[in-house]
């Protein structure tokens, strides 16, 4: 895989491994800029704007919780999407990117991939842990996952704490696998309207929904002890500063079996790139731990 002569590899280090792209290059090109039409790669929900779409060639296929006829009739019943159908593609794996192992064993094709591709949707995962465990037995040996991810800074996130590994680890530990009513209330009560969406462009701010009615509906849920249908959310809020120290740790504690190699910070979101390298060799480990433990290091996690 030929990296472009700006690619940053990721180190060891407190200090936050972000590369601004060239200015000629589009939001596709910086994505894809790993990937290749002759790749053999996965797409996670891409809806109606695919990255690495079949009709511009790639050999991507799509996996979606929904089939292909039930998202354009998701369209159809979406003003906003009304007009985008024509870009929904055929979905090739239907399952949840949480159950991605599971999909992709049943067709025999672990181990096969040469990328995984996800563009706003890790935020949405209850159990992230379980899908980067997932990305690594669906990879081949050095196969890449690249995800876009919305940098809390300039979202409706803007008022929220930042996600820790604390929380990760319990997602992972205690299975989950939708919100709990907790981030459903956070995600409700702190959404934000008027953010600003660029560091160039700045908002103003403020709370988009009502605090007493957003209290109320976890009050029901609690009490009812409601696990109900699915209800979508941001589960985790990064900035790619805290997402760099998160992922550190979940590979310190040989939680995953990637290595974050790149990083690119474009206003409202990031791109981070991973590499399915196997578990860190404890030398790797060593330098992760001498690094998280410095002054330097904490100022920079907090």
């Amino acid at each position: 895989m030929n990296e472009s002569p700006d690619s940053a590899e990721f180190q060891p280090s407190p200090a936050p491994a972000l590369a601004n792209p060239a200015p000629p290059m589009t939001r596709d090109q910086t994505v894809l800029r790993f990937i290749t039409r002759e790749m053999r790669g996965i797409e996670v929900a891409p809806y109606h704007s695919p990255l690495a779409s079949k009709a511009q060639g790639y050999n991507c296929l799509t996996l979606d919780i929904f089939n292909f006829e039930q998202l354009r009739e998701n369209a159809r019943n979406d003003p906003n999407v009304r007009d985008k159908i024509h870009r929904i593609e055929s979905v090739d794996i239907v399952a949840s990117a949480t159950d991605l192992e599971a999909a992709v064993a049943a067709r025999g094709e672990l181990e096969s991939f040469d990328y995984i591709l996800s563009s706003h949707n890790f935020e949405h995962l209850p159990n992230p842990i379980r899908f980067l465990n997932a990305c690594g037995a669906v990879l081949k040996k050095d196969g890449l996952l690249t995800m876009a991810i919305p940098n809390k800074r300039f979202t409706f996130d803007y008022s929220r704490a930042l996600s820790s590994f604390a929380n990760f680890y319990r997602a992972f530990h205690e299975n989950h696998s939708q919100p709990d009513p907790w981030i459903s209330f956070d995600f409700g009560a702190s959404f934000a309207k008027d953010v600003p969406v660029s560091p160039g462009a700045p908002g103003i701010p403020k709370y988009a929904n009502n605090l007493t009615e957003q209290f109320n509906e976890l009050q029901r849920k609690l009490k009812e002890k409601e696990t109900g249908p699915y209800v979508d959310a941001h589960v985790w809020v990064f900035t790619p500063e805290s997402f760099i120290s998160i992922i550190k740790d979940c590979i310190i504690l040989k939680l995953i079996p990637l290595r974050l190699v790149h990083v690119e910070l474009v206003n409202f979101e990031f791109y981070v790139h991973f590499r399915n390298t196997g578990f860190a060799s404890a030398e790797y480990i060593s330098q992760l731990e001498e690094n998280r433990s410095s002054s330097a290091a904490l100022a920079f996690r907090s």
